[in-house]
């Protein structure tokens, strides 16, 4: 018997993982019966894309270079589910950026309006005195009347 290639045995573990004997996973995504056990160096498109048609859980990066694991996580089996899951965490961290940069802004003005060009900090003006205005005319006049 041959000895096989780091293809064949990283497609022999996703048959492990996958709970398959070698035979049964070579037959089932349509190669030949004994594709696992030949001594066969390289890996072709015309081998692996049925292979990831059939099993879409297959890490092609752990195949091809030996990365990762033989399975992807759940979650990304479905076609296109990595691209709207990326897209996903994308737009959120665009909205999470944005929140950021006004926040940013909004302190950046406050701390403007407390310190001065030459680093002092700005003084406060004083709070308004209320000027009291007298009720009427009248009482105006007869206050400076009283007065005299």
């Amino acid at each position: 018997m041959a000895e096989k290639s780091e293809y064949q045995l990283r497609l022999s573990a996703v048959a492990k993982e996958l709970s398959i004997v070698d035979r049964q996973f070579s037959l089932s995504c349509g190669l030949n019966d004994n594709f696992l056990s030949t001594g066969q160096k390289d890996i072709t498109t015309r081998q692996l894309v049925p292979i990831l048609r059939k099993y879409p859980q297959v890490n092609p990066y752990y195949v091809l270079l030996g990365e990762g694991t033989p399975l992807i996580d759940e979650k990304f089996v479905n076609e296109g589910m990595i691209g709207r899951y990326l897209l996903q965490n994308y737009s959120e961290l665009q909205i999470e950026v944005r929140q950021l940069i006004q926040e940013n802004t909004i302190l950046k003005a406050k701390l403007e309006r407390l310190t001065a060009p030459d680093g002092e900090k700005k003084k406060r003006l004083p709070k308004r005195k209320r000027i009291e205005k007298p009720e009427n005319k009248q009482d105006k006049a007869t206050a400076s009347t009283d007065e005299v």
